[in-house]
C-alpha cells in the first residue's frame, strides 16, 4: 500500500502497466481516451526515436483506433501492422529486445511453435490460428499458422508453450496436463531471421522451437467437450485478457492436412528431380509410388536421404536406413520352413511379386531388440 501511495518514478514499469489498463478499460466503455502519463509518453517517444534510427516507423495505438473507427469495421490488410505500444509491451515483458548490429536495428526474440494434430471423422487435421483481432484497434491479422508465442527471459520453451495454450487457446494448465503431452527430446530448434511485417519490416532474429503436441482424446471423451472446438473439430475463438494491454481475440480452425501434404509432396518431388532422380519412374511397374516414398522419408522417418560424392565429380542421393529382419521358422513333418511373403498389393491396386521374409524399417530412436514384435504385428 505504501508503494501504491508513493509517487511513481519515470521508469516504473508497474505504473506504466496501470496506465495502459486504465486506457483499455475506458476504450471498452466508449469513453474518450485519457491522456498518456508523461513517464509513458517519454518511453514511447524514446522507442520511436530508436526505431527511426533503424528506418522503422510504427503507428501509435490511438491512430490505429481512429482509423478503425473511420472505416467502421475490422480492417484487414496493412499486414496487420502493430503499434509502437505493442512493441514496448513486448519489451517490458522481456519477450524481445532491440539491438544495433553493424548499424542495423535488430529485434531479438525466441519463439515456440506447437503442431497439434487430431483425427476428426476419419480426416487428419491440424490446429491453426486463422485470425488475430485487436479488440481496441479493430485490426484483423490473417495468420493461418500454428500456435506460436514468444519465450520470455526467465521461461524455457515448455513454460512458454503452456502459457500460450492457456492465454490464446483457452486451455487451463490443469486441462493441459490431462489432454496434452509433448516429448522434450523431440523438440526441433533452429535459428531464424525474417522481416517482421507486423512491425514494419523490422529485422527479427532468434531461435525457433517446434514441438509436436499429442492430444489424448478417445471417442465420446467428456474431457474435451467444448474445448479446442472438439470433438467435432469446429472453429472456436478465445478472448485473451492481457493485463495492461488491449484484449485480443484469437480465432482458431482445424485445417485439413491433405492440401498441405500434397504441396509438401510436390516440393519433395522437385527436390528429387533437382538431384537427378527420375521421378517419373515412381509408381510404375513394381516400383513404389512417390506418396509411399514421401511417407517413408518425411512422415515415418524410416529412412533418410544423404548427398554423397559421386565418381567423376558432383553428388548423388543415397537412401540410408536400418532394417530388422525377422526369420519365422517352423519344423513340421520333419522339415524346416521359413515364412516368406510372395506378393504384395500396393495402395493403388498394383501387385508386386516378391520373395521376402518379415522386414521392419527402424524409425529414429527405435531399438532393434524391441522392433521384432512390432514387425510381426504389422505384417501378420
Amino acid at each position: 500500500a505504501s508503494q501504491e501511495a508513493a509517487a511513481p518514478s519515470a521508469s516504473t514499469p508497474r505504473s506504466a502497466a496501470r496506465s495502459v489498463t486504465r486506457l483499455s478499460r475506458q476504450v471498452f466503455a466508449s469513453a474518450p481516451a485519457p491522456k498518456i502519463p508523461n513517464s509513458e509518453a517519454e518511453a514511447i517517444a524514446e522507442l520511436e526515436a530508436t526505431l527511426a534510427k533503424g528506418g522503422i516507423r510504427l503507428p501509435r495505438r490511438a491512430d490505429l483506433l481512429l482509423q478503425s473507427q473511420a472505416v467502421g469495421r475490422a480492417r484487414r490488410g496493412d499486414n496487420g501492422i502493430k503499434s509502437v505500444e505493442d512493441l514496448r509491451s513486448e519489451m517490458m515483458q522481456e519477450a524481445c529486445r532491440l539491438d544495433f548490429i553493424s548499424g542495423v536495428l535488430v529485434r531479438r526474440t525466441d519463439l515456440v511453435q506447437a503442431h497439434l494434430y487430431v483425427q476428426v471423422q476419419g480426416e487428419r487435421r491440424r490446429l491453426v490460428q486463422r485470425e488475430e483481432v485487436g479488440v481496441q484497434s479493430g485490426v484483423c491479422r490473417v495468420l493461418m499458422s500454428p500456435l506460436m508465442d514468444s519465450i520470455r527471459l526467465e521461461e524455457d520453451w515448455a513454460a512458454a508453450l503452456r502459457r500460450a495454450f492457456h492465454a490464446k487457446a483457452g486451455l487451463h494448465p490443469d486441462q493441459q496436463s490431462m489432454m496434452l503431452s509433448f516429448d522434450r527430446s523431440a523438440c526441433k530448434s533452429s535459428e531464424f531471421e525474417q522481416a517482421a511485417q507486423e512491425y514494419g519490416g523490422l529485422r527479427t532474429v532468434g531461435m525457433l522451437y517446434q514441438v509436436v503436441v499429442t492430444l489424448h482424446m478417445q471417442r465420446d471423451d467428456k474431457r474435451v467437450e467444448g474445448r479446442l472446438g472438439l470433438p467435432n473439430g469446429s472453429d472456436f475463438a478465445v478472448m485473451e485478457r492481457r493485463e495492461g494491454r488491449p484484449y485480443q481475440l484469437h480465432v482458431w480452425t482445424w485445417k485439413s492436412c491433405e492440401d498441405e501434404r500434397l504441396a509438401l509432396i510436390e516440393e519433395f518431388k522437385e527436390y528429387l528431380a533437382a538431384r537427378s532422380v527420375d521421378v517419373e519412374k515412381f509408381g510404375q511397374g513394381t516400383m513404389k509410388s512417390l506418396n509411399q516414398f514421401y511417407t517413408e522419408v518425411k512422415e515415418n522417418g524410416e529412412s533418410s536421404l544423404l548427398e554423397v560424392p559421386k565418381a567423376g565429380g558432383g553428388t548423388e542421393l543415397l537412401r540410408s536406413l536400418a532394417l530388422v529382419e525377422v526369420r519365422v521358422l517352423v519344423n513340421t513333418h520333419n522339415k524346416n520352413f521359413i515364412l516368406k511373403s510372395t506378393e504384395q498389393y500396393l495402395d493403388d491396386g498394383r501387385r508386386r511379386k516378391v520373395s521376402q521374409i518379415v522386414v521392419h524399417k527402424l524409425r529414429g530412436g527405435e531399438s532393434p531388440e524391441g522392433a521384432w514384435g512390432k514387425a510381426l504385428n504389422k505384417r501378420l
